[in-house]
């Protein structure tokens, strides 16, 4: 009643005294009071309120998301997947996003093409594509076509270079490392498709979101479901950042830290990470999961895939739209966030930069999108700027 955001004993009175339309005991005030006041200060405040009404673990539920607009780009070919893609890339845009498609052609070859490979006959599909997405008339689309040039770069290559300096996330269709190889000797169109998303995911400023062609739809209005594997790293930390950027009022984050023998315990971790969903009115759930076998890329990545591919919907785990990883070997430290570290990296280490062996297992098998952040991302990538190191941000919540 007086407006100062907390609810006094004397204003319950006054409320129950309404509700109850009698004037309410001295008992049943009290009764109120003990019930809602969790921490006994003699006030109720929001949190304690919907705390009680809501149960353990309420937060208020609005994200920030972006500060504001970014472009996507998705490299297309006329092939199924690349339409899967951009309509996964469509869902998840917000006001004001640019969709870029690029593509690649080499007029040498057109007499050996199908006409649906065509760059014009591709641009008219997209345009349809856009109508069907409902996005033709609120966001911008651009139809980038470059050709196939003499200078020795694969078409894998000149996709990177584009997203390297003309947007903020590539979205890319894979048809996964099996497909390819019962695919490639008959269509060389595979293996385009396939070693852009390798070399992508290996180093680029922009994230990346795999989408393969088994990815179920995003949901259009109904909850969006991410999860985030952290490990204490700088790399998965700001990977955990940026996936926050994506969120939308009813979205949900999901962190798990998975703690093999001979690693630090995570409890400390997971804690620090759910005071910050809470702070940041994120809807989520932040949980050890503990692996008893030897550590190893592909065990630890079947266990996240387990916990991300599992599950019903309603449960803490599971049920998982995208899942997002920071993509680096474990045994690479990062350089210094400075421009020249950047530059001596992309000149002389990011081609034979590998990356880790859980986000290279969970790319070849995982059955829902995945979205990586590389060494490009976080020392030179959309946003960094404003992302604080790790253990900055950590110490805020000891």
């Amino acid at each position: 009643m007086d407006k100062d955001g907390k609810i006094s004993g004397a204003e319950v009175k006054g409320m129950l005294k309404l509700q109850l339309e009698r004037e309410p005991t001295d008992a049943e005030v009290a009764a109120m009071m003990k019930e809602f006041d969790i921490n006994q200060d003699g006030f109720i405040s929001f949190e304690e309120y919907m705390t009680t009404m809501c149960g353990e673990g309420y937060c208020e539920d609005a994200p920030c998301g972006r500060k504001g607009p970014i472009k996507f780009l998705i490299p297309v070919d006329g092939s199924i997947v690349a339409v899967k893609a951009f309509h996964y890339a469509c869902r998840l845009l917000q006001k004001d996003d640019v969709v870029i498609l690029y593509h690649v052609t080499n007029p040498h070859k057109y007499k050996e093409m199908a006409s649906s490979f065509h760059p014009d006959t591709i641009k008219n599909a997209f345009e349809t594509e856009a109508i069907k997405a409902d996005i033709n008339m609120t966001h911008k689309m651009e139809f980038i076509c470059e050709e196939k040039r003499d200078d020795g770069r694969k078409i894998s290559q000149m996709i990177r270079d584009y997203a390297d300096l003309n947007c903020d996330v590539v979205v890319l269709g894979s048809f996964g490392a099996k497909t390819f190889e019962r695919k490639a000797k008959d269509d060389a169109e595979f293996k385009a498709i396939g070693s852009t998303t390798a070399l992508v995911t290996n180093g680029c400023r922009a994230n990346s979101i795999v989408i393969s062609r088994k990815v179920q739809d995003l949901p259009l209005k109904n909850q969006r479901r991410f999860l985030v594997a952290v490990d204490s790293s700088e790399i998965s930390h700001f990977a955990y950042k940026q996936a926050c950027c994506f969120l939308r009022k009813g979205d949900y984050m999901q962190v798990v830290y998975i703690e093999t023998p001979g690693n630090p315990s995570g409890a400390k971790l997971m804690s620090a990470y759910g005071q910050d969903l809470l702070a940041s009115k994120i809807k989520g759930s932040c949980k050890v999961f503990k692996i008893d076998d030897k550590a190893s890329g592909s065990t630890i990545g079947n266990k996240i895939l387990d916990i991300a591919e599992g599950g019903e919907l309603g449960d803490e785990f599971g049920c998982t739209d995208v899942c997002v990883l920071g993509s680096n070997g474990l045994s690479e430290e990062l350089p210094p966030r400075t421009a020249a570290s950047y530059k001596e990296y992309k000149d002389g280490k990011r081609d034979a930069h590998k990356k880790g062996s859980v986000a290279q297992h969970i790319l070849d098998h995982a059955r829902i999108a995945v979205m990586t952040l590389t060494v490009d991302c976080i020392l030179d990538g959309p946003g960094q700027a404003n992302i604080p190191p790790f253990k900055e941000w950590l110490e805020q919540y000891k």
